[in-house]
């Protein structure tokens, strides 16, 4: 009667212990997600400085203006692919590199191409760069 007892005892304790536990994965998984929902939703990481590296050629204003990153741009909400294709669709960018800066920059990276060879023809010029592309 006594081995019984311990059973029933032991497999109590378990029950309990399970339970406990269920409870709190459950409660760090609520607050994780808490934590998450709220940081996509406050105006921490709203964008306030965007940094451009590495451009000669083409004006800081017009990359950014390009790109369409204003104040009211969350960084996490972001899509970088779409930005970097709109800024590789100006003519003497040849490739860009986005990075975040948590919890409010933005630093872009910008390879320009570089004009190689001028061309006059019918009294207008045409500069080209070393695949040959006409870059004006």
């Amino acid at each position: 009667m006594n081995k019984v007892k311990n059973n029933d005892n032991e497999l109590i304790r378990k029950r309990k212990k399970a339970i406990h536990r269920r409870r709190s994965i459950l409660f760090f998984i609520f607050i994780g997600g808490l934590f998450v929902l709220l940081s996509f939703k406050t105006d921490v990481f709203y964008v306030q400085k965007v940094v451009i590296e590495d451009n000669n050629i083409v004006s800081s204003e017009e990359i950014v203006e390009v790109s369409g990153i204003t104040e009211n741009t969350n960084l996490l909400y972001l899509n970088t692919r779409e930005v970097k294709d709109k800024i590789t669709s100006l003519t003497y960018i040849d490739s860009v590199n986005i990075k975040r800066k948590l919890p409010n920059t933005i630093v872009i990276t910008v390879v320009e191409k570089e004009a190689c060879y001028f061309i006059n023809h019918q009294e207008s010029y045409y500069i080209l760069d070393k695949e040959l592309n006409i870059l004006e």
